[in-house]
């Protein structure tokens, strides 16, 4: 494959993300391709770009381009992110940029690093999964359980997958699964499943495609934005929600503690990278930082999320992008005033409701089994 991301373009894309100055006369730029900098990239990478599908939302076109210019263009000019396949897919032609060997497989990236032939270990790696998503590389090794935000656990099991019947009698092939539980005192929760077979892009355009244009995708019937806090930057993105949303001060430090600690989740060589996470889910705001969740504010306009967008999250929606929201399903719409002297009105006014509800019911439902799907999620494993 030839060399995706040109010396400017990843300069500006280093400087973006916080990482260091690449020396672009080494043939490793930012150094040996190791676990260490896995780590540190996996880190910077989901904390400098969000997860977030406002392009299917918030745009005229509807489209999403796996292309490396658009993308770039998009997360560096922009200071916007991607869903699944688009933030995953600019991880991977940076980590080619960087020296490591990948290949492309159903809905995952695998790569093996020349520079540490012993004794190497496959990783998971996913910047595009969105809050449960893992904060750490996980070593591809069955029932072994890892640390994510705050009391957040994971894991990786390997084996037969319930609710996948083979076409034909013969037995069901073996996949990783990967799972996660907020605590030791959860029960475990399947996200997703894959296998190490072998895809082209080509294969996820068209993954990419169903995804972003489907009606019961989750992508095209939920609004969504997630933003990972490093430690230096919590409590300052906190504070900014804190002025938009016009909670009372005092939440800041029931939140973080005392204003000198902010929770430390230390992962080896991720050092002290992830505190916590912004999440806006159609209307609703909300922190967590490991060990609490909490909702800062539930908008009720269009004019109230375009203001969380700019302040929680840095994001801009442009006044003409503002505009292809209206009648989408996840558009703010002002709620029906009934007239007293209207009664058809009233029963109208009634059924938006309850549809808006059923919505509601369906899509956290479809959030929850969503991870089943092997066509739209899309992630990285890497040797080291």
């Amino acid at each position: 494959m030839e060399r995706q991301i040109g010396d400017v373009a990843f300069a500006r894309y280093a400087n973006h993300t916080g990482m260091p100055e690449p020396d672009f006369d080494s043939p490793y730029p930012l150094g040996p391709p190791n676990l260490a900098l896995l780590a540190s990239l996996l880190c910077k990478h989901i904390t400098a770009v969000p997860y977030e599908n406002l392009c299917l939302h918030y745009s005229r076109e509807r489209d999403v381009s796996l292309d490396c210019r658009p993308l770039l263009d998009r997360i560096i000019n922009r200071r916007r992110g991607g869903y699944c396949m688009e933030l995953n897919m600019i991880f991977f032609f940076l980590l080619r940029r960087l020296g490591f060997h990948a290949r492309h497989s159903i809905i995952l990236v695998t790569f093996e690093s020349p520079a540490f032939p012993v004794r190497t270990l496959t990783y998971l790696v996913d910047v595009g999964f969105g809050g449960d998503g893992p904060i750490v590389p996980i070593a591809l090794l069955s029932d072994v359980v890892n640390s994510n935000l705050g009391s957040q656990e994971t894991r990786l099991t390997f084996g037969s997958v319930q609710g996948l019947d083979s076409a034909t009698m013969a037995p069901q092939p073996h996949l990783w699964s990967y799972w996660t539980r907020n605590s030791p005192k959860h029960v475990w929760k399947q996200r997703f499943c894959f296998s190490l077979l072998e895809f082209t892009l080509e294969d996820f355009k068209v993954m990419s495609y169903f995804a972003s244009t489907h009606k019961e995708s989750i992508q095209t019937k939920k609004l969504m934005v997630v933003k990972f806090l490093s430690e230096s930057s919590a409590r300052t993105e906190y504070s900014s929600c804190e002025s938009a949303t016009r909670s009372p001060s005092k939440h800041s430090n029931h939140i973080f503690g005392r204003s000198d600690q902010v929770p430390s989740h230390k992962r080896g060589p991720n050092d002290d990278c992830i505190a916590g996470k912004l999440i806006l889910v159609d209307d609703t705001l909300k922190i967590n930082t490991g060990s609490k969740t909490q909702v800062l504010k539930v908008c009720t306009t269009e004019e109230e999320r375009v203001t969380v967008l700019e302040t929680a999250f840095d994001i801009i929606v442009q006044e003409y992008e503002r505009s292809s929201i209206r009648g989408s399903p996840v558009e703010l719409a002002p709620k029906c005033t009934v007239s007293e002297n209207s009664p058809g009105d009233e029963k109208l006014a009634a059924s938006i409701d309850s549809k808006r509800i059923g919505y509601s019911r369906v899509g956290d439902r479809h959030v929850q089994e969503v991870g089943r799907g092997l066509a739209t999620q899309y992630m990285l494993l890497c040797k080291c």
